[in-house]
């Protein structure tokens, strides 16, 4: 096993990991969404009438990009709104579950706060631009990035990443970065995750690492990596577990914790 992925188990399973990671990722509820005033009242009058429809298309355009409760069919009307009219049976099922909810019930389920994890990669890239410098490599822009070969940390949004590594580093995934770090004239690539619950789309955190490690384009010197933290690290036999400690064992898979240590012995 990767001996990264053996320290962040060890990292993860002992005590003040979740303190510790709070300085990483300070997990914060967000207020409420703000809601559109004209456009609710429109969907006020939708719903007095019954006519569900096109309360259901309003929602699905609504400026805040969601919809009062989690439901696959919803996803696909997003994609093709011409196929709610077309489906009937559905939209009566949703008008049910809606129709329970009231229509305040529905407004305060559409203002609710940003999950958290749409905020994982800005929150990574905060913690370290500190000023006490948590990596202990110091952060440059691009300009000056480029303009030195010293060892440093790439600042920028991921698409500044993405696009950095890919005219500089062979990197071919159409897929931002959360990461660039050079070393000792390496450079070390990579996506930070913070994985609250197990299941669902979490697998593709690994799917992600293995078309890093795959991507036969990168130069070298390029040492891709993943950040992962969360619920991977307690054993179980579930699928995120095995992934980590089985299928994926070699890569380098890492707690941010110990990222650090890591760039540390390149």
């Amino acid at each position: 096993m990767n001996r990264w992925i053996k320290r962040s188990l060890y990292v993860a399973n002992n005590p003040n990991y979740l303190d510790n990671l709070y300085r990483v990722y300070p997990i914060q509820q967000s207020g409420t969404r703000p809601l559109n005033a004209g456009l609710w009242a429109q969907i006020e009058r939708e719903y007095n009438a019954g006519n569900w429809e096109m309360v259901i298309e309003l929602l699905i355009d609504s400026r805040n990009d969601i919809f009062p409760i989690k439901d696959g069919y919803v996803g696909f009307w997003r994609q093709d709104k011409s196929t709610i009219s077309s489906n009937p049976g559905q939209v009566q099922r949703i008008a049910t579950i809606l129709s329970s909810m009231t229509f305040e019930g529905m407004k305060k389920a559409c203002s609710r706060p940003k999950e958290s994890n749409q905020t994982i990669g800005p929150m990574f890239r905060n913690w370290y631009k500190q000023a006490s410098n948590p990596l202990g490599i110091p952060v440059m822009d691009l300009a000056t990035f480029q303009a030195t070969s010293r060892d440093a940390i790439l600042d920028g949004s991921d698409d500044v990443l993405k696009q950095y590594a890919t005219d500089n580093l062979g990197y071919s995934i159409n897929k931002g970065l959360d990461f660039i770090a050079r070393v000792n004239g390496k450079y070390v690539i990579g996506e930070a995750k913070w994985i609250t619950t197990p299941g669902g789309n979490q697998d593709k955190s690994f799917q992600d690492a293995k078309a890093m490690v795959e991507d036969s384009n990168l130069h070298s010197n390029v040492i891709p990596i993943m950040i992962l933290d969360g619920v991977l690290y307690l054993a179980s036999r579930g699928k995120l577990y095995v992934n980590l400690t089985e299928n994926y064992k070699e890569y380098n898979i890492m707690s941010a914790l110990v990222l650090k240590e890591f760039l540390a012995s390149l």
